[in-house]
C-alpha cells in the first residue's frame, strides 16, 4: 500500500507559510504524476488530500488510470460522505469534522484491482475520559474571558457543513440581531468550533468559546440586494451548498431544473418579491469581490456592502449576552427544506 499526502495550493494562508519557509508548492496534478510512480509496484494506492472537495474531483478526473489510484481520503469542506463520490474509477471519502465520526473502509482487493468498497461512518460517543477531560477544559476555560451564556443543547456545525445546522442557525441568527437587517448568512466553512455537552446537562460559554466559533475575525458587512439577487444566491446555494441563512426559508426541489431548484422563500413568512429590495448581512471577506461568485454566486460588485464596526465573534458575544440562554436543536431548525 502507498500513500501520498497533498495539501491545498489556492489558499492564501498555507502558501505564505509555504512561501516563509522558502518552499515552493507544485500543482496536485504534477505531484501525483512524479510521486505515485516513485513507490513503485503497489496493490493499493490511496491519496489524502486537504482541499476543496470540488477540485479534489476535478483531480480525480484527470488521474490517468494506469496510476492506479484507487482511493482518495479527503477533508477541509467538513461533509459527510456515506457512501463515498466516485470519479474516473476512485472512490472518495470524507468523514466529517472535528472528530464527530471516523470512517470504517473494507477494501477488496485482487492483483492490484480494487473488487469491492464498502464504508461506514461511526459516531464517536463521549467515554468516561471524554467527560472528565471536558470538566477540567471547563476549568481551562476560565481563562477565556467572563461567562456569556448557557448552552442548553449541543451547539452543532463544523462537521455538517453541507446542510443548516445549529451553530449556522445561531450564528446568523446573531448577524441579523446585531445589525437589524432582513436577512443574514454567513458561509458554512466559517463555523469552526461546536460545542457538545451530555442529556440534561448544561453548559457555560465564555467569550473565548465564541472567538473559536468563528475563529477568522471578520467585520459584519451588509448591503442591499433585490429579491431577484437573494433567489440566485439560493439557486446558488441548491446546487452547491454556501450559506446558512437567518431571515429567510426556502424550499428546494433538486428534481426541477437548474434556475428552477428554489421552489418558494419567505422573508417574515411572505414571498420573496423580485423587484423588492431587502438588506443583507454577510461576512467581509465572502463579500470581497474575488469571493463574491463562490460565496454568493453573484458577479463581482452587484452588491454595494458597507463595513460595519462589528467583528463576526463580537456579534456572537452581544447576541449570546441577550439571550441568556442557548437552545437551538442541533440539527438545525428547519430554515432550509429540501422536497422527498
Amino acid at each position: 500500500m502507498g500513500f501520498l499526502g497533498l495539501v491545498l495550493n489556492d489558499n492564501r494562508r498555507v502558501n505564505d507559510v509555504i512561501a516563509g519557509e522558502g518552499l515552493k508548492a507544485i500543482r496536485p496534478l504534477k505531484a501525483v504524476n512524479r510521486f505515485v510512480p516513485e513507490m513503485g509496484p503497489l496493490d493499493l494506492t490511496v491519496l489524502m488530500i486537504h482541499d476543496d472537495l470540488r477540485d479534489i474531483l476535478t483531480l480525480a478526473g484527470q488521474i490517468s488510470p494506469d496510476l492506479g489510484v484507487d482511493l482518495i481520503l479527503s477533508g477541509h469542506n467538513h461533509v459527510v460522505l456515506e457512501p463515498p463520490l466516485e470519479r474516473n474509477g476512485i472512490f472518495i471519502f470524507q468523514a466529517g469534522a472535528m472528530n464527530r465520526y471516523y470512517g470504517v473502509v473494507t477494501v477488496s482487493v485482487e492483483k492490484g484491482r480494487v473488487l469491492n468498497v464498502e464504508n461506514r461512518l461511526m459516531e464517536n460517543m463521549p467515554s468516561s475520559l471524554d467527560r472528565a477531560a471536558l470538566r477540567l477544559k471547563e476549568v481551562s476555560d476560565g481563562m477565556k474571558g467572563e461567562p456569556v451564556a448557557v448552552l442548553k443543547r449541543s451547539l452543532l456545525g463544523a462537521c455538517m457543513q453541507g446542510k443548516e445546522n445549529s451553530i449556522g442557525d445561531f450564528v446568523t441568527d446573531a448577524f441579523r440581531w446585531a445589525t437589524g437587517s432582513d436577512v443574514a448568512m454567513t458561509n458554512s466553512s466559517s463555523l469552526r468550533k461546536g460545542f457538545r455537552i451530555f442529556p440534561g446537562e448544561f453548559r457555560t460559554l465564555r467569550e473565548g468559546d465564541f472567538k473559536n466559533m468563528t475563529p477568522f475575525q471578520n467585520h459584519l458587512v451588509t448591503g442591499v440586494v433585490t429579491g431577484d439577487q437573494l433567489m440566485r444566491i439560493l439557486e446558488g446555494d441548491a446546487l452547491h451548498f454556501v450559506n446558512q441563512v437567518s431571515g429567510i426559508r426556502y424550499t428546494i426541489d433538486s428534481e426541477k431544473p437548474r434556475g428552477q431548484r428554489v421552489i418558494h422563500a419567505r422573508i417574515d413568512g411572505k414571498l420573496v418579491v423580485a423587484d423588492q429590495t431587502y438588506t443583507l448581512t454577510h461576512n467581509a471577506y465572502c463579500a470581497r469581490p474575488e469571493n463574491m461568485r463562490k460565496y454568493l454566486h453573484l458577479k463581482p460588485g452587484s452588491i454595494e456592502w458597507k463595513t460595519t464596526p462589528l467583528l463576526d465573534y463580537e456579534a456572537l458575544i452581544r447576541y449570546a449576552r441577550h439571550l441568556k440562554v442557548i437552545d437551538y436543536p442541533s440539527e438545525g431548525e428547519g430554515r432550509i427544506r429540501h422536497l422527498p
